[in-house]
């Protein structure tokens, strides 16, 4: 139900290169930049009229860019009348340059274990999550299939479950995880364990994890962070996180 196409602008010297996803489970075209940062005045407008024929011969009637330049962005809403805009967040893309894994802090509180996800987590973080679509669990189930996750269980403090019961059946509450292009995120803990550092440690977990293993690390790790989200950058930036540029992630619907 989902079809994929590699663009690119020019296949001796590429200014821009995207993923160009038809879901139709969700009537959603998805464009991925992998070069969203090109000085090219031709290159979008190019990309973009590849898009609408897309469209014309799909049917489908939405628009999602994923992590565009907002220079491109506006571009996109001031040379095509036939989309209108429905969504849009600005994020902040965020390196960990260092090639040092971090140190994984041990937990102040005894009652909780960080360990790998599995499959049955994935409902549990789908369900949370607040980009969530008809389709999404099929993405969760990918990333924690990729083996690059890393999630936080509690056992209650009158429990006789060992750590390794924990790893079995211990209370998922909080992930951090790691999607198909590099990128990391779905941070979340649930309301009732905030306020325990559980945060800061399922991140240097996972980075930990995704630093120390060459052969499956795709990139420097990196994160995309809504400009609003104060707390969250902070968090990222006092890990070592550094910030080097914006991106726009946003939907637009078909006007016929």
């Amino acid at each position: 139900d989902e079809h994929y196409h590699m663009y690119t602008d020019d296949l001796l010297h590429p200014t821009l290169v995207a993923m160009i996803a038809l879901k139709h489970a969700i009537d959603r075209i998805e464009v991925s930049a992998f070069s969203p940062y090109t000085t090219s005045e031709t290159a979008f407008p190019a990309l973009f009229n590849t898009i609408n024929a897309i469209q014309t011969s799909s049917g489908l009637t939405q628009l999602m860019f994923c992590g565009v330049d907002p220079v491109h962005y506006e571009q996109c809403l001031s040379n095509n009348v036939h989309w209108k805009p429905t969504w849009m967040e600005v994020y902040g893309a965020h390196v960990f340059e260092s090639h040092t894994p971090p140190t994984v802090d041990d937990f102040k509180e005894p009652d909780y274990v960080v360990t790998d996800l599995r499959e049955n987590d994935a409902d549990t973080i789908n369900d949370t999550w607040k980009y969530k679509t008809a389709a999404s669990i099929l993405l969760v189930k990918k990333m924690i299939g990729m083996g690059q996750c890393r999630g936080i269980r509690h056992i209650p403090a009158n429990s006789t479950s060992t750590e390794s019961d924990a790893n079995d059946s211990g209370e998922l509450v909080s992930w951090f995880l790691q999607y198909p292009d590099g990128s990391m995120g779905m941070l979340y803990t649930t309301p009732a364990h905030r306020s325990n550092g559980l945060a800061r440690v399922v991140v240097k977990s996972a980075l930990h994890k995704v630093i120390s293993n060459p052969e499956t690390r795709k990139c420097a790790p990196y994160v995309f962070i809504e400009v609003s989200n104060e707390a969250s950058r902070a968090l990222f930036v006092s890990l070592g996180f550094t910030r080097k540029h914006d991106a726009v992630w946003a939907i637009l619907k078909h006007q016929s």
